[in-house]
């Protein structure tokens, strides 16, 4: 299974927020910010509660609300993860995917290309995932990869893939410093495999 064809859910931006803020998120970084909305009241949350019901989001039971699967696994994979990784092609404003490593498990959120204020989630294996970055490496002159505290402004790390002339390097900055070498794939599978 590959990114572009797998499986994707599509949520407004508000709906996410929404399941985040009732999980007792209050930031989270990557592809958007968790500031509350100006404009949230009590009748906008309950057609917004009638919309993911009609959708097949959520469910009532006994006067309480449940998230259905896919996005309740979502929100439970958002609960254990602490960090995330946001892939950025070079020349892009916003991070291009914010991925949330997790045991075998990837979830990964974009802004959607096609509706407004809304986000593409879908949820790979890591083997498929790494498939997918080190696809897009390929096709890429710079990508750029920051892994971070997904709640807090804490930055662990930066890797930076370049092509310069006929060599290919990657830039790794920490709190430590800069180092900067030859881009062995090995080499980056292993690094990936430590944000786990």
């Amino acid at each position: 299974m590959d990114y572009v064809n797998s499986e994707s859910i599509y949520l407004k931006e508000a709906e996410w927020k929404f399941f985040l803020s009732g999980l007792g998120f209050t930031e989270i970084y990557g592809v958007f910010s968790m500031e509350k909305e100006e404009t949230d009241n009590r009748e906008q949350i309950h057609q917004m509660l009638v919309d993911l019901y009609l959708r097949k989001v959520i469910a009532c039971e006994e006067n309480r609300i449940y998230v259905l699967p896919p996005i309740s696994e979502f929100l439970k994979l958002m609960q254990k993860n602490k960090k995330c990784v946001l892939l950025r092609k070079c020349g892009s404003e916003h991070p291009i995917k914010c991925c949330y490593l997790a045991e075998n498990t990837v979830l990964v959120m974009e802004k959607s290309q096609r509706e407004k204020a809304s986000i593409r989630l879908c949820q790979m294996t890591f083997e498929a995932w790494l498939g997918y970055v080190l696809e897009e490496i390929e096709e890429n002159e710079e990508m750029q990869f920051f892994v971070q505290d997904s709640r807090k402004d804490i930055l662990y790390e930066k890797i930076i893939y370049k092509e310069d002339g006929i060599r290919e390097l990657l830039i790794i900055e920490t709190d430590a410093g800069q180092i900067q070498k030859e881009y062995q794939p090995d080499f980056l599978i292993e690094k990936i495999k430590n944000w786990m």
